[in-house]
C-alpha cells in the first residue's frame, strides 16, 4: 500500500517514486519489484524515512494522539457532564420531589461497581425501586418485577434513572467513552 505525501510522491517500502514516474503505472495500485528496478536511477530516491520504514497506522494512533487522549477525553467528560448536569436540574428537582414523596424513601440509589483499573466506586443513580429491594429479590429484575415502583417504571423506559450518573462522571469515576462499569 503506498503513503501520500504532499510533495505528491508515493513511498513503496523503502523507496519514494515521484508521480511523475507513478503515472506511468495506470493499471496498478503499486508497481511491483521488478517496476521499481527497472525505473532509472534519477527517477527513484533510495532515502528513507520514518513514514517508509514504519507501516500506516490508523487514523488517531499516533504519538501525538496517544499523548493529548486522556486529556481530551477527561476535558469532554467535564465539559458535557456539566453542561447535561446543569440543563438536567429541573427535570433531576422534580424527580427528586416526585419520589421523595410516593414512599418517603432516599431520593438516590447507589451502587457498588467496579471501575477503571478494578476501583470500586458508589454508582449514582435515582431509585426506581421499592426500599431495600436488593433484599427482595434477586439483583437481575425483569420487565414486570414487582419491586419496581410506579415512577420508577417511566424512570426506566425513559433511562431518566441514570442521569445521576452525570455526577459519577463528572468527578472522574466514569467517562461517557468506553466500557461499562461492571457490576
Amino acid at each position: 500500500m503506498g503513503c501520500s505525501f504532499a510533495t505528491h510522491s508515493l513511498c513503496t517500502g523503502h523507496v519514494f517514486v515521484p508521480s511523475s514516474v507513478w503515472s506511468q503505472y495506470p493499471n496498478s495500485r503499486m508497481p511491483s519489484e521488478s517496476a521499481v528496478s527497472a525505473m532509472p536511477p534519477s527517477t527513484v530516491s533510495t532515502k528513507t524515512s520514518v513514514s517508509a520504514q514504519v507501516p500506516p497506522q490508523p487514523l488517531g494512533t499516533g504519538p501525538v494522539v496517544r499523548r493529548w487522549y486522556p486529556a481530551l477525553k477527561r476535558a469532554f467528560d467535564i465539559v458535557f457532564s456539566v453542561f447535561g448536569l446543569i440543563a438536567f436540574l429541573p427535570f433531576g428537582l422534580v424527580i427528586s420531589l416526585i419520589i421523595r414523596l410516593s414512599d418517603r424513601g432516599p431520593v438516590f440509589y447507589r451502587q457498588t461497581r467496579v471501575g477503571l483499573g478494578g476501583k470500586p466506586f458508589q454508582i449514582l443513580k435515582f431509585r426506581s425501586m421499592i426500599l431495600n429491594a436488593d433484599k427482595a429479590g434477586p439483583s437481575v429484575t425483569k420487565d414486570r418485577d414487582p419491586r419496581i415502583t410506579t415512577i420508577g417504571r417511566i424512570l426506566r423506559r425513559t433511562k431518566l434513572d441514570e442521569m445521576p450518573q452525570l455526577w459519577n462522571v463528572l468527578i472522574g469515576e466514569m467517562s461517557f467513552v468506553g466500557p461499562r462499569p461492571e457490576v
